[in-house]
């Protein structure tokens, strides 16, 4: 599977040494190591993985908290890639705490 539109970088996001995230910055993160908070609608489930088996493509990457690894936006992507059987997936850290 390819992942489209930014550039993937194998870092940890709580390295001290790391630059400030921008808005492109996407991690290749185990995917046991998110949390999700929110229930999942099992039709909608049902037609992301049937998109990602026929493309082969994941157009958008998860975004997390960089604090919590809790899931923002992608609850849904989340549990296709899991349901296909992907462990390191793409993500977008974000600080949920700041304005």
């Amino acid at each position: 599977m390819t992942y489209a539109g930014f550039n993937l970088t194998n870092t940890n996001p709580a390295e001290e040494n790391h630059r400030v995230l921008g808005a492109t910055d996407v991690y290749l993160v185990e995917l046991e190591k998110l949390s999700q908070h929110e229930e999942i609608d099992a039709q909608l489930l049902e037609s992301i993985i049937n998109e990602i088996e026929s493309s082969r493509i994941l157009e958008r990457a998860i975004v997390a908290d960089k604090n919590t690894n809790i899931i923002v936006d992608g609850e849904h992507r989340y549990a296709a890639l899991k349901r296909l059987g992907c462990r390191i997936i793409p993500v977008i850290y974000v600080d949920y705490n700041s304005p």
